[in-house]
C-alpha cells in the first residue's frame, strides 16, 4: 500500500483509540527525556528547546518567537528565558540602537552545554524509539506524523 491509500479489508481504526496512544507516547517519550536532562544537565525538556530555538533564529529571536515556536505564553516563556540567563546560558541584548524587544543569544557555556543536551535528548530517544523500531519503521512514521500534523494545522 502507498502512502495515503488505504487497504478496504483492514479492520476499522478506532480514531479515539489512536488519539489516545498518540498522547500516551508523547508524554512518556516527554517525561523520560525531560528526566534525563534533568538529572543529566539541569536542564528541562522546555530549556533545552528555547536554548535550540536561540540558537537556530540567531539575533532575531526574542521571547515572543520562544513562546510561538514552543506553544507557552509569553509570560511562561519570559520565565523560561529569565532562568536560563540567570544561568549564565543565555544573554538579551539590544537589537537596535535601543529599540525592539531583546535579542537572544547562547554564551559560550550555554553552547557547549545545548550540545551535550541534545546529544543526550538524541540518545534518550534513540533507546526508547530506535530500539523498538526500524530505521524504516521510523521514516514511515516520521512522515505519518508529519502528514497528520499539515492535516490538523490546515484544517485549524
Amino acid at each position: 500500500m502507498g502512502r495515503g491509500s488505504r487497504n478496504e479489508n483492514a479492520a476499522p481504526v478506532d480514531l479515539a483509540e489512536l488519539l489516545l496512544l498518540v498522547g500516551e507516547v508523547t508524554r512518556s517519550l516527554w517525561a523520560a527525556a525531560d528526566a534525563r536532562l534533568r538529572t543529566e544537565h539541569g536542564l528541562s525538556l522546555p530549556a533545552v528547546r528555547a536554548m535550540a530555538i536561540v540558537a537556530e533564529r540567531g539575533d532575531g529571536c526574542d521571547a515572543a518567537t520562544v513562546a510561538s515556536d514552543l506553544s507557552l505564553g509569553t509570560e511562561e516563556a519570559r520565565t523560561l528565558i529569565d532562568d536560563l540567563v540567570a544561568a549564565r546560558r543565555l544573554t538579551r541584548g539590544r537589537r537596535c540602537a535601543g529599540s525592539g524587544p531583546d535579542g537572544l543569544g547562547l554564551t559560550l557555556p550555554g553552547r557547549a552545554e545545548l550540545a551535550r543536551a541534545q546529544r543526550a535528548l538524541e540518545d534518550e530517544l534513540a533507546r526508547r524509539l530506535g530500539a523498538p523500531l526500524s530505521a524504516d519503521e521510523l521514516a514511515r512514521l516520521e512522515g505519518s506524523l508529519a502528514t497528520m500534523l499539515a492535516s490538523v494545522r490546515a484544517a485549524a
